[in-house]
């Protein structure tokens, strides 16, 4: 599906403009003909201005949907009535044709590709089984996810605050009080401490354009570089940091399989589909690879097991699960456990991380106070 935008002329001469969803130039007249309206433009909306849908609108309007589809309403009219923000409305007038065009609501998802994989993957498990709690598990993976991205945003919203003073205390300390300490100093020999900072002032005032652009090609390539496969191996090393991004894919990821296998969908699938949702490409690979054990024979738990996919924690208890047979249910212990877990790291890593900075910043400011301290003593002691 995509969408036009078109103008029409009323009988009064007034030029009015539209918005409709059609799977081509020549479907999007036909409709608009058979509503009596002759465009007198038609254009079509290149796909990459569709508006991908927020952690928190994607809830909202799945979780909408499912109250509408479990009240028994028909998904074409649950569609019509579900509330979106209006930068969605087209995005989902465009899913409504799809399915009033006969498509399931998992293509008609897919088709506008606005929402992540995983969740299209648990909509279509489920339209089998049941829509309504599909739509519901949808909302509910949606939903844990923004809450967990919230609750890492507000953990490092005061060591962000830390960073930002002391780097602008340190710049007004280079750049705004050491050059009006510098002729004072002039014909002085300075002491090494002194003498260095002066320097280093002199350079950013020089050349702080190029410092600038230099920071900001090294920000571009360490992110393209973090957001790798590589990247994210690395981080995962990481003795604390590691621990914290573990115990988060394992809480996503044992959601989204949960969720999956609840709702009648392939093991193998749901293992792959339950890998885009980790949120870590290098646990995404480690659960690819165990999906590959399980194909040739392999128990579920053991394959995490091997590969180091998810938290020892969660493997006992989707062993446990493969054994009682309630894997979908322990799936979602372990992902609540996992995300418990992942907030106290979390916990500890900003109680290690906000006194690093104090002490940090405080030494380089404690060295600036000092190195000009003893600059000040030295021409005391000339006078004298």
């Amino acid at each position: 599906m995509t969408d036009f935008l078109y103008e029409f002329a009323e009988p009064n001469g007034v030029i009015k403009k539209g918005k409709l969803s059609a799977a081509s130039e020549g479907d999007a007249l036909s409709l608009l003909q058979s509503r009596n309206i002759w465009a007198t433009k038609l254009k079509a909306v290149p796909v990459s201005q569709a508006r991908r849908f927020s952690l928190k609108d994607g809830a909202l309007f799945f979780r909408g949907l499912s109250n509408l589809l479990e009240a028994g309403i028909p998904l074409d009219r649950a569609l019509s009535m579900v509330s979106v923000s209006d930068r969605h409305a087209g995005t989902v007038e465009r899913i409504k044709t799809g399915v009033r065009e006969g498509m399931a609501l998992g293509a008609a998802l897919d088709a506008v590709d606005v929402f992540p994989p995983m969740i299209i993957g648990l909509v279509r498990a489920g339209e089998s089984t049941g829509l309504a709690r599909a739509v519901s598990n949808a909302a509910d993976q949606l939903e844990q996810d923004d809450e967990l991205n919230s609750e890492i945003v507000s953990a490092m919203a005061y060591p962000a605050v830390l960073v930002a003073v002391g780097l602008t205390a340190v710049l007004v300390l280079v750049v705004g009080v050491l050059p009006r300490f510098v002729m004072l100093f002039d014909g002085i020999e300075l002491p090494p401490a002194t003498a260095a900072l002066v320097s280093l002032s002199s350079f950013v005032q020089h050349s702080w354009p190029w410092l600038l652009v230099g920071a900001g090609l090294s920000g571009v390539f360490l992110g393209r570089w973090l957001n790798s496969s590589q990247g994210h191996a690395a981080l995962l090393q990481f003795p604390v940091l590691g621990r914290l991004r573990l115990s988060f894919a394992t809480a996503r990821a044992s959601a989204a399989l949960g969720a999956l296998l609840e709702t009648g969908a392939p093991m193998l699938s749901s293992i792959e589909t339950s890998s885009r949702a980790a949120g870590d490409r290098e646990i995404a690979s480690r659960l690819l690879r165990a999906a590959e054990k399980v194909r040739v024979g392999h128990r579920l738990a053991e394959s995490l097991k091997s590969e180091g996919a998810l938290t020892s924690q969660a493997i006992q208890l989707i062993a446990a699960g493969e054994e009682s047979g309630r894997l979908p249910t322990l799936l979602s212990h372990a992902s609540t456990l996992a995300r418990s877990e992942g907030r106290r790291t979390l916990q500890t890593l900003i109680k290690l991380i906000e006194p690093s900075l104090i002490v940090g910043f405080g030494g380089v400011v404690g060295f600036v106070a000092l190195a000009l301290l003893q600059a000040v003593y030295g021409i005391r002691s000339g006078l004298l």
